[in-house]
């Protein structure tokens, strides 16, 4: 496990209050684990305040971050898809770039992600009540359509590359990341949890609860329940 390279993807829109302590948190937790072959990869998804001046800058300043841009607010999934692109480490994972989620928690994964599967963060803590009731919805559908548990799925996951290459998971927002753990179930491939605490904001408010975002989750859901019968994830 120590050669290999991971890449940490980091999304984040109006968060330049925030984005600044979740890099160096997460210099700090590669340090502590002893992961020489690591390098963050930013993405600043169409932000209208200083996040890209910060990213920049932080890019300058520390050799193993790399900073990429969406010209306009593209949704979660699609930073999180740009950032999986740019990446350049046998090892994917990302967290959100508001410090609501620790990389040092994360990196514990690492002694669980074997050559064939995904890890997933269980929230040891629940969020906003607005944000709760529409995770409750949203993951009562899941388990309606996929008979799958996500209760307690916080949307972030470490993955091997050439997994992830094996399963095409083709949704471009938030589903992402609970579409890889379904198509890795339907692959026959090890789905292991990892305990994650999620933290106050360090600054912002979140941009998933809102009409557009639910939206896509829905359609982005619905097509890969039509692939699943069609059986063209194969």
């Amino acid at each position: 496990m120590a050669a290999d390279a991971v890449s940490l993807i980091v999304p984040a829109c109006d968060e330049s209050g925030s984005i600044e302590g979740t890099v160096r948190e997460a210099v700090a937790a590669f340090a502590r684990h002893g992961i020489e072959r690591q390098e963050i990869v930013l993405v600043d998804d169409g932000s209208r305040d200083d996040t890209r001046a910060v990213m920049d800058r932080l890019g300058r300043e520390l050799p193993t971050v790399r900073v990429v841009t969406h010209d306009v607010n593209r949704g979660l999934g699609a930073a999180i898809r740009t950032g999986l692109s740019a990446a350049h480490g046998d090892i994917l994972l990302w967290v959100p770039g508001d410090g609501q989620y620790a990389v040092n928690d994360l990196l514990h994964g690492l002694s669980l992600l074997d050559s064939g599967g995904v890890v997933v963060g269980l929230r040891r803590a629940r969020g906003d009540v607005a944000r709760g009731l529409v995770s409750r919805c949203f993951h009562g559908l899941i388990f309606l359509f996929f008979r799958f548990d996500a209760s307690r799925m916080s949307g972030l996951f470490m993955i091997r590359r050439a997994v992830f290459e094996r399963l095409r998971p083709q949704s471009g927002d938030v589903f992402l990341n609970y579409e890889i753990p379904l198509l890795c179930v339907r692959h026959g491939l090890r789905v292991e949890p990892l305990d994650v605490t999620l933290h106050p904001r360090r600054s912002g408010v979140s941009k998933v609860v809102n009409a557009r975002t639910i939206g896509r989750i829905l359609w982005e859901m619905a097509r890969f329940r039509l692939r699943l019968w069609h059986g063209s994830d194969r």
